[in-house]
């Protein structure tokens, strides 16, 4: 007997324990299991969390389909299994319902999903007064009833939840409404939960939108207003009359003014001031609120991000604007020097099978050499996530597509953009090439197959006939058929030059969401929701064949290229090789596959690419000789070091591993044999043509950077090193290290000619530009200590004091004069160096502060653990900038040699390039905005953006 109201966990059931919870209520009705079902129902929901409910769901419905007293397969398999059956029951039920209730429905679901960022939407509990005002009470508690007696909702405590989150995941039409315009979803939810908190308030005005946040909901609520509840209808109300109120005090004053003018120039002129002052204040709050609003949309939708920053940077170029506006920007390209960031949707192999593309969730698309597996570069512009990817038969363009509603045309070889195709509403689903490369065909949501002639960049038909969204296309090896599937369960044949359609092929059950061509052309495979694939005759437009035992829907189907093998990759995360003439399952594997474009073998077969089947952004290639798969991109260990070559051409970062990067459209050049270990420091010498690197093993490392050779390892420390600095002539190295030692080497011939004894730990060493002075930092007993030696005798020239914390960076100004150190207490001290003394101290890192860089123009630029960069406007001793992005502490930063950008290298695994010159960053937003349509495709844009 429970004897309080708390909850008691209750752990998933053994398999034994789900084989009497399905059967035994039957038998106990007379009703016996068949064992075909059983096993089935058992395998479905092995290793499966929170199944148990699905389970329940599923064998409810199919009860109410069995004919006699037997429960059958058949019966199971006609509500779409454990995950289906969700899906039929909500749509069964949406069907039922009047016009009216349909509303009321779309309303209420959307209500109970939470919106994912980065990750999948989740079920979202919420009190029945939320629902207030959405329809008449009665209506809204039938509708409520009926959900639950449906085990679609949980109706308990006068709150409302999502019975499952398969309810979320498999209805279609309620993914549907969730990618429509996700950003108003947002927009909604802000509103929501501002109008909870001003109730919980008393209905406090100061708890009101103002200014833009209302605008925005104003905007919002003229589209979406049926959407709006009691409550929200009363806080927008409430906003719009506190704000009408202002407009006609603001009016009053003005006339008062008005009058005070004629009556006294002297009240009139500093009412004219005062009135100045409000309004620039008026314009540092607005800019101040866009930059806020930039953040919340920059992780998600960079370019909408960008757009509404410069906005604010334009009402008034506060700090936190110029922050914003570059933080944005560095976040649209944030992700060149590394792998996805995000899960692969797509995968595509070049005609030649030399060029492995892929499309993640990060919006971009990378291109990877196959033999080395090095990157070959990156492709920016998408505004959501990649779902499509296609070669042109000759291998020269990449179509790509995705969440933006965008088809994009890139030159492979150059990776530059050659146009974009707009049109489509929401998410592009699939694309192919026809034989010839001249007409490029789309599936996404809608019902019509849309065609476009590649050369001239314009749509030449619409093909109709399907009655859902459009999921998959696929020209026929010769070009004569266009194939497409949609959610309206069938597979439709079309002539490629006249556009008429062919055939309709039937037989599935539930959604179709993959087609593929043999080689040949002459059959067909196609998969979906019901879990199986049928085989196709393409002459003769019927069905030769089915492929079953797949234990969740079908997502991606590729045929190999040079033997009877169909790779069937399904939502459980499973990759199955189907040998076609025996019908059976020779291999499986598992693998990410949602998308149907997830799937690709190499032209020749040897290889087939899939996304890994975990988040890392890796993708796996799974070899026909039955080695193990290897390992294309994934995420990276900490970017310990980044440097910038003199003339600006070469990046180098190291972590693990250590890589020179074109800083031009950056790609790989070469990854360096360095030792396994952390490396912990990097410097170009003056002339660029020699790399100096710090080594875990206790060694400093010399590279022909030209080259990638190694010149020599330099020996001597017996702890770890810290730092090393070229002198500006570049024939000196200096080093320091734990070990409590100063080293001078003789970079020429490779030796150690010199070398000090510290009173502490070294932990930075760096020249005076002019060469003659050397700063060592030293640390000990949890203090540090700035030390001036004469760069050739070492001797000591002065002693920086009064710092009592552990000191991890230092740098000088390009006039030598100013040395600023940083370290454990968030400050960065700023001293006079011909003065010996303290001029200043820097404040506003949330942490300790690891790194720091001077540009030619006197910019200095500090990292922190706070994952933030600073720029400091070092003479007024402010921040002029905060640059955000990094999700770690950002370990080393190097300007340009022009200072008008810097690279960042952060404990999250990433390299960013940040642009410091906000017109010159403005400037480029603008015209990425209008070759890429920003505008139109990013969502949360201002209606009068500054790039029109």
């Amino acid at each position: 007997m429970l004897r309080s109201a708390a909850q008691l966990p209750v752990g998933p059931p053994s398999r034994a324990e789900l084989r009497d919870i399905i059967a035994e209520p039957a038998v106990r009705c007379g009703v016996q299991v068949d064992a075909d079902l059983l096993e089935t129902v058992l395998a479905e929901a092995a290793g499966q969390p929170g199944a148990l409910p699905l389970v329940g769901h599923a064998m409810r419905e199919a009860w109410h389909r069995r004919r006699d007293d037997t429960l059958r397969l058949a019966d199971y398999r006609a509500t779409g299994g454990m995950r289906g059956a969700v899906a039929q029951t909500a749509e069964r039920m949406y069907d039922e319902a009047a016009p009216a209730q349909r509303k009321v429905m779309r309303a209420v679901f959307l209500r109970l999903t939470a919106l994912g960022e980065g990750t999948e939407d989740t079920r979202r509990r919420l009190s029945r007064r939320e629902l207030e005002g959405l329809a008449d009470p009665h209506e809204i508690d039938g509708l409520l009833r009926k959900l639950a007696d449906a085990r679609l909702v949980v109706l308990a405590d006068n709150t409302v939840e999502v019975a499952h989150e398969a309810v979320i995941r498999a209805w279609p039409r309620l993914r549907h409404w969730l990618d429509e315009d996700r950003e108003a979803l947002r927009t909604h939810r802000r509103l929501t939960a501002a109008a909870e908190t001003w109730h919980e308030l008393g209905r406090d005005a100061g708890a009101l939108f103002r200014g833009a946040q209302l605008a925005g909901a104003q905007a919002w609520a003229r589209m979406h207003g049926s959407a709006l509840n009691a409550l929200e209808e009363d806080f927008l109300r409430s906003a719009t009359r506190a704000d009408r109120r202002r407009g006609h005090r603001a009016r009053w004053l003005t006339a008062t003014l008005g009058a005070l003018l004629v009556l006294a120039l002297i009240a009139a002129g500093l009412a004219f001031q005062q009135q100045a002052d409000a309004e620039a204040q008026r314009r540092i709050a607005v800019s101040r609120q866009y930059a806020a609003e930039a953040g919340e949309l920059r992780r998600e939708q960079p370019q909408a991000a960008a757009l509404t920053a410069l906005y604010g940077y334009r009402q008034a170029p506060t700090a936190e604007a110029r922050g914003s506006l570059l933080s944005a920007y560095a976040a649209y390209r944030s992700n060149q020097f590394t792998g996805h960031t995000g899960v692969v949707n797509a995968v595509a192999y070049s005609p030649n099978g030399r060029t492995l593309a892929t499309g993640s969730v990060d919006r971009t698309v990378k291109l990877w050499d196959t033999v080395t597996d090095r990157m070959l570069g990156t492709l920016i512009g998408h505004v959501g996530p990649v779902y499509a990817l296609a070669f042109s038969p000759d291998g020269r363009i990449l179509a790509t597509a995705g969440d933006d509603g965008t088809v994009r045309l890139w030159d492979v070889q150059r990776r530059r953009l050659l146009g974009v195709l707009t049109g489509p509403v929401g998410r592009v689903m699939s694309l192919s090439f026809s034989h010839d490369g001249r007409t490029l065909a789309s599936g996404s949501t809608g019902n019509a197959v849309r065609l476009w002639d590649v050369a001239t960049r314009r749509p030449v038909a619409d093909l109709a006939g399907h009655t859902g969204n459009v999921t998959a296309v696929a020209f026929s090896p010769d070009g004569k058929v266009l194939a497409s599937a949609g959610e309206d369960r069938t597979v439709r044949l079309w002539d490629a030059r006249t556009h008429r359609p062919l055939a309709t092929l039937t037989g599935h059950l539930q959604p179709v969401y993959a087609i593929a061509f043999n080689r040949d052309g002459t059959t067909l495979a196609s998969g979906g929701g019901d879990r199986t694939v049928r085989l196709w005759d393409v002459a003769e437009r019927r069905a030769v064949g089915e492929l079953t035992g797949t234990a969740d829907r079908i997502t991606a189907l590729a045929w190999a290229p040079n033997r009877p093998t169909l790779a069937v990759a399904s939502y459980d995360g499973i990759v199955r090789l189907w040998d076609v003439d025996s019908r059976n399952a020779r291999e499986k594997f598992t693998a990410r596959v949602d998308s149907a474009s997830a799937l690709s073998y190499a032209p020749d077969g040897s290889a087939l690419a899939a996304p890994s089947d975990d988040d890392t952004g890796t993708v796996r290639l799974w070899r026909a000789a039955g080695a193990g798969p290897e390992t294309v991109g994934g995420r990276q260990s900490a970017i310990t070091s980044v440097a910038v070559s003199p003339d600006g051409r070469t990046i180098a970062a190291a972590g693990s591993g250590l890589t020179l990067w074109s800083a031009d459209r950056p790609r790989p050049l070469r990854t360096l044999a360095a030792p396994h270990g952390l490396i912990s420091g990097l410097v170009f010498s003056p002339k660029g043509d020699i790399l100096a690197s710090v080594h875990a093993d206790r060694t400093i490392r010399l590279w022909n950077v030209r080259t990638g050779r190694l010149l020599a390892t330099l020996r001597g420390h017996t702890n770890t090193v810290r730092q090393v600095a070229f002198s500006p002539d570049g024939s000196r190295l200096a080093s320091v290290g734990d070990d409590r030692n100063l080293f001078l080497w003789d970079v020429a011939e490779q030796r150690r000619t010199a070398e000090r004894k510290l009173a502490g730990s070294g932990s930075t060493v760096t020249y005076a530009p002019d060469g003659r002075t050397l700063a060592i930092t030293e640390n000990a007993g949890n203090q540090g200590t700035v030390r001036l030696r004469d760069a050739a005798t070492l001797e000591e020239t002065a002693r920086f004091t009064g710092r009592s914390f552990l000191i991890f960076a230092a740098a000088f100004s390009r006039d030598g004069k100013t040395l600023a150190t940083s370290g454990t207490d968030h400050d960065i001290l700023l001293w006079d160096v011909p003065g010996r003394r303290q001029a200043g101290t820097l404040r506003g890192h949330a942490s300790s502060v690891s790194s720091l860089a001077f540009s030619v123009d006197g910019t200095l630029a500090s990292g922190g653990d706070d994952d933030t960069v600073r720029l400091w406007d070092v003479a007024a001793r402010s921040t002029t900038a905060v640059l955000a992005g990094h999700t770690g502490g950002v370990l080393s930063l190097a300007f340009w040699p022009d200072g008008r950008a810097l690279v960042s290298g952060s404990a999250d695994g990433t390299l960013r390039e940040w642009y410091v010159g906000v017109e010159e960053a403005a400037r480029t937003i603008c015209e990425l905005s209008r070759k890429g349509h920003w505008a139109r495709t990013a969502r949360g844009v201002p209606s009068d953006w500054y790039c029109k």
